[in-house]
């Protein structure tokens, strides 16, 4: 249990530098109506992650355009979203948008008939090699159906769920596995597993039942989050980083966790941390079960590096593992 508290003390230390954003925080729907169109996990079998990302509001945050205007690259724009550079905002893609941005952006409307740049939020559920996205904008069903024939739903690639095939790659996929794709309502989805677009298409199980991950990303919907990572274990408890749409005053990350052995103690040990090379404050409040770290005012550290060293952070710490 040890490791639990010990992950969320260090995670604070490394978040006092995040920075974040102003504006709304995204279109029509909420975090968590998204989330019950993610495909269920269990937390007792395998780590939940679950990224969110409002492309539209972060570019607001970062005095671009989104979509791109005529003319301008959209690989560009992405690598401001993604927080490259000096970027005060990070929206955290889905790994197929990481790894494969530019054969999105240049093959995925002739391949499906919606472009990367028609997505003005993405929401990712994955326990690998499982992943499932979510997003929605300016998703036209009938030039999906134009490009990809009867459906939805419609199968790009051949063979069984999760089976590579390097010489079938698609923008979706760089292993070349089959994927998935439904659009509903005007929200595109795509998944490694054919059952993970199926709360999107039919209802039933999702990620919304795991309870304590719903909980917190209710309350990144409170709090107006632009971006959203989470993850749910029955070993590690249920942790959330969301950055919320200010440049100024007040508070620009929030951390919660759930599940924690001793949250008093927790809280103890995050107030004990220095971090006043980092941050003008700091706030950790202690709500029964939950820890809530409100991180104010940073110096000008390019969001993307927080990301990242929480990523990599994790194995390093004390007992971890």
């Amino acid at each position: 249990m040890r490791v639990r508290t010990a992950v969320l003390s260090i995670a604070v230390t490394v978040l006092a530098v995040a920075c974040g954003g102003g504006g709304d925080a995204g279109t029509a729907g909420s975090w968590e109506d998204r989330l019950a169109q993610l495909p269920f996990i269990d937390p007792a079998e395998a780590t939940a992650y679950v990224t969110m990302g409002d492309l539209a509001a972060a570019a607001g945050l970062a005095d671009i355009t989104w979509p791109p205007a005529e003319g301008e690259d959209p690989l560009e724009a992405l690598g401001v979203l993604g927080g490259l550079g000096d970027s005060a905002v990070a929206v955290p893609f889905p790994p197929v948008v990481s790894l494969n941005a530019v054969e999105l952006v240049e093959e995925l409307r002739d391949t499906i008939g919606v472009g990367l740049e028609d997505l003005d939020w993405l929401a990712t559920a994955s326990a690998p090699p499982m992943e499932a996205t979510i997003g929605g904008g300016r998703v036209d069903a009938d030039a999906a159906a134009a490009a990809l024939g009867d459906g939805p739903p419609w199968r790009l690639g051949q063979g069984e769920d999760l089976e590579a095939d390097f010489e079938a790659v698609t923008p979706l996929d760089p292993l070349g596995r089959p994927i998935t794709v439904t659009v509903v309502d005007g929200t595109l989805g795509w998944s490694t597993v054919a059952e993970g677009v199926t709360p999107l298409a039919d209802g039933g199980p999702s990620l919304a039942d795991v309870e304590p991950l719903r909980r917190l990303i209710a309350l990144a919907d409170e709090e107006g989050c632009y971006a959203v990572e989470a993850t749910s274990s029955e070993e590690g408890g249920t942790q959330m980083v969301c950055t919320l749409p200010e440049v100024g005053e007040g508070p620009q990350v929030v951390l919660m966790g759930v599940g924690l052995e001793d949250p008093q103690a927790e809280a103890d040990r995050i107030r004990a941390v220095d971090t006043r090379d980092r941050i003008d404050a700091i706030e950790v409040t202690v709500d029964d079960d939950l820890v809530r770290v409100d991180v104010d005012h940073a110096d000008d550290v390019p969001a993307r590096v927080v990301r990242n060293l929480l990523t990599q952070l994790d194995p390093l710490v004390p007992g971890f593992g």
